[in-house]
């Protein structure tokens, strides 16, 4: 019988933890291995973890030192042993049959992953809900995830266990599934989307990376470096897709250099030249690309003609962006 290992990476989740791993337990997919990492947490997390556990042989708990969602992620990894693994952020929950429902759609289909729709709550379920299933092969989905159209959260997906052979999520990283989704689903050579929402996410926390003010200048600036990478996989790929994501990948260094002339955190010189380095080497291709608008080629302009001249960019960027 095939074997699903769910990796939950947790840190201070006392309050939403219980919801999480009951809904992993009651699966009506039974041979699970549930691992739940606890990533240094100071609440009372660590002992929930032991108590279930206790409770159920088919959970493993790993207690670590904090090192972040990704390192967490991938001290799961190393201790799955299952044909497939599944990822549920601690905060989150599933239906009931979100792991039956998904390895069906990966066997039948012969795909390495397979895809459900997530929902912020169960309020947002209708019930005139028509399934639709989508098999793609490499040519149709590889572009889709780099133009960020499959998102690249790793939670609302079932993926064959040997794609992660070789490949770990970056540390420290707050779009570390950004980085590391190209490589997986290089991998693969068909994918299985269902428009059934089986994933539930939760973003009410004022402590949630997504919601943390303080981190929103790092946050625009990896995704910026992440669509730089899918930019250059794209024109490697003779993707004709290429322009959307040039587009994004300007869109999203433009108001990162804005956050990062405002607020200056330590990196931030570091940072500004690495974008600035992007655009002046793909400079022709932004100034002709007709899906990128004048302002933000405007914007690329000034920076690249008028090197250290910071207070005509802001000037732009707060009028335009």
């Amino acid at each position: 019988m095939i074997r699903l290992s769910i990796i939950v990476p947790i840190y201070n989740m006392e309050k939403y933890l219980h919801r999480c791993v009951d809904s992993i337990i009651n699966q009506t997919y039974e041979n699970l291995e549930i691992i739940l990492v606890d990533d240094g947490s100071k609440d009372l997390s660590p002992a929930i973890c032991d108590e279930y556990a206790s409770k159920d042989s088919r959970i493993k708990v790993i207690h670590k030192k904090n090192g972040g969602q990704g390192d967490a992620r991938n001290f799961g990894i190393e201790q799955a042993t299952g044909d497939y693994l599944g990822f549920i952020d601690s905060d989150d929950y599933v239906r009931p049959h979100m792991f039956e429902s998904l390895l069906s759609l990966c066997v039948e289909n012969n795909a390495q992953i397979a895809i459900c729709e997530m929902y912020k709550d169960e309020n947002e379920l209708k019930s005139d809900f028509a399934p639709q299933i989508k098999v793609l092969n490499k040519e149709e989905f590889y572009p889709l995830l780099l133009e960020d159209l499959i998102s690249s959260h790793p939670c609302n997906k079932l993926f064959r266990a040997d794609l992660f052979k070789g490949i770990r999520f970056p540390l420290r990283n707050s779009v570390d599934d950004m980085m590391i989704m190209p490589a997986i689903f290089d991998k693969c050579h068909e994918i299985v989307c269902t428009n059934e929402p089986l994933y539930f996410y939760y973003i009410g926390r004022a402590d949630s990376v997504s919601n943390n003010r303080k981190t929103i200048h790092i946050n625009s600036y990896e995704r910026s470096v992440a669509f730089m990478e899918r930019y250059v996989l794209a024109k490697e790929r003779g993707l004709l897709e290429a322009d959307v994501i040039l587009k994004k990948t300007v869109s999203f260094s433009v108001g990162t250099l804005g956050l990062l002339l405002e607020r200056k955190n330590e990196n931030w010189e570091k940072e500004i030249n690495m974008i600035l380095t992007f655009l002046k080497k793909n400079s022709q291709e932004i100034y002709t690309n007709q899906k990128i608008d004048i302002a933000r080629k405007f914007a690329v302009w000034i920076l690249l003609n008028m090197p250290g001249q910071y207070k005509w960019f802001l000037k732009i960027y707060k009028l335009f962006f």
